[in-house]
């Protein structure tokens, strides 16, 4: 099972990773479309990539925390994706009522940030339980 999520999110970490340079040049594309884009799988790379050295570090084999991770590997990428597309709509605001950057965010501002603090929270749940199942209890 370990190999299988190994797979799984490395896959889908170097497939994000070379979407997101892909998309990186405007090229003439309106500015919200290229924002949603670079967000999305920028924001999809980082989210593989951060659950891809979770496994790298805490080598454990048991089915439950591969499939804690699993979990909340979905989760924490599904949390990141529609955070990172969020900036599209910072952009698209930006151009159709011509306002700056910092107005526009806090419409929605409540979407990136709550979305990336949960993928956090998550991960960071993910580690805590992985590192009490790799550490023995010390009774006294």
């Amino acid at each position: 099972m370990r190999s299988a999520n190994l797979i799984i999110t490395g896959g889908i970490a170097t497939f994000t990773t070379l979407l997101a340079i892909y998309t990186s040049p405007v090229k003439g594309r309106e500015l919200h479309y290229w924002a949603m884009n670079l967000g999305l799988f920028s924001s999809a790379a980082l989210a593989s990539w951060s659950f891809f050295v979770t496994l790298l570090i805490f080598k454990s084999n048991k089915l439950k925390s591969q499939l804690l991770l699993l979990l909340g590997y979905a989760g924490a990428l599904a949390c990141s994706i529609i955070s990172g597309a969020s900036f599209g709509a910072v952009y698209f605001i930006m151009q159709a009522e011509k306002t700056t950057f910092q107005s526009a965010f806090q419409s929605a501002s409540i979407v990136i940030i709550g979305g990336y603090s949960i993928a956090l929270a998550i991960l960071a749940g993910a580690c805590i339980y992985l590192h009490k199942q790799k550490s023995p209890v010390q009774g006294a």
